[in-house]
């Protein structure tokens, strides 16, 4: 059968083929990751595949193949795709493009062509109906078709990969290594700026504490050796003061009740003197002729008089501290009274 289905990089051409084949879309856009490889080896390629598409009428649509020949390698451009965002076309479309590209082989004298699974989709899932319709058209080619379906897996060197190994592991240790250097630096570097500040604020705290046991002990030294003194020279000041305020109200209120006393001495004073000064009233001859009951009276009157007088001056002395002479009081008690009953002789008399 002339059509092979290997593993491995196209453009390696392990199979040393003179043709490549390649999907594209009738719009003139190579986006694939395999087209833009091809568009970057091969520049010419892109310029003829964009300008058959430009032409009017366009000289590559769907279903159709395009032969771009360079030195040494030919590249095919197969109609496979809507547009560029990679919808395929039908089966139909897809095995015309198929025949057309083994009849250009045939004209050109094409022998080795190399492939990717073209028409396959996203994921081969179309590769099936796109795989028949290949084989179908390449049945009795004279040449051969090799299809790289994915690719090839690294040979297995057991020593080399143990080898490998062994050298990531030697990498991780030395960069481990490392990176404890550089973390037992830092942390070195951190504990004696956290010792230097340490030791700073353990100056600033022994500083503080100092200064506010001093403050305090000073304080509490001055305000002990002061307060007190000061507290009870005040004290004493302040008794002193209230004492004096005691004695100038005691001493107000004593005489105030001196004032009083001898007020209340002076106006009953003044009453006796002025009932001793009053004239006594004589009574008139009645015209009945009865002279003995007016002597009567007038006597009686006269020692209500005397006595109220006694009175007073009795009160006048207690007030004044002093008692008065009774043979003075006596004579002038017997005088008036003597006094008194002449009056009332000289009365009758008359």
């Amino acid at each position: 059968m002339p059509i092979h289905y290997v593993e491995g990089d196209l453009l390696d051409n392990e199979h040393s083929a003179n043709a490549f084949a390649l999907a594209a879309n009738p719009e003139g856009v190579m986006n694939t990751q395999l087209a833009v490889q091809f568009r970057g080896r091969y520049p010419r390629l892109y310029e003829t595949y964009r300008d058959a598409c430009a032409d009017d009428p366009p000289r590559f649509q769907l279903g159709d193949a395009l032969l771009w020949q360079g030195s040494g390698v030919s590249v095919f451009k197969l109609g496979v795709y809507v547009n560029p965002y990679l919808t395929l076309a039908d089966n139909d479309t897809i095995a015309q493009a198929f025949h057309e590209m083994r009849r250009l082989a045939d004209e050109y004298s094409i022998e080795r062509i190399a492939m990717p699974p073209v028409a396959g989709g996203i994921g081969n899932l179309n590769w099936n109906h796109a795989r028949a319709s290949l084989e179908a058209a390449f049945r009795d080619f004279a040449g051969e078709l090799f299809v790289y379906m994915k690719q090839k897996a690294p040979e297995r060197d057991l020593e080399a990969i143990q080898a490998s190994i062994e050298e990531n592991r030697g990498q991780q240790r030395n960069q481990r290594s490392d990176r404890g250097d550089h973390s037992s630096r830092s942390r070195r570097s951190s504990n004696r700026s956290s010792n230097r500040r340490s030791d700073r604020g353990e100056s600033r705290s022994e500083g503080r504490s100092e200064g506010r046991s001093e403050g305090r002990s000073e304080g509490r030294s001055e305000g002990r050796s002061e307060g007190p003194s000061e507290g009870r020279s005040e004290e004493r000041g302040e008794q002193a003061r209230s004492e004096q305020t005691r004695s100038e109200s005691s001493g107000d209120s004593s005489s105030n009740r001196r004032r009083r006393r001898s007020r209340r001495g002076r106006g009953r004073g003044n009453k006796s003197d002025q009932n001793e000064k009053q004239p006594t009233q004589t009574a008139q001859p009645a015209g009945d002729g009865s002279p003995g009951r007016s002597s009567d009276s007038g006597s009686k009157d006269s020692g209500g008089d005397q006595r109220r007088s006694r009175r007073n001056r009795r009160g006048r002395g207690r007030r004044s501290g002093g008692r008065p002479k009774n043979n003075n009081e006596g004579g002038n008690n017997s005088g008036g009274s003597s006094g008194g009953g002449g009056s009332g002789g000289q009365q009758s008399d008359g």
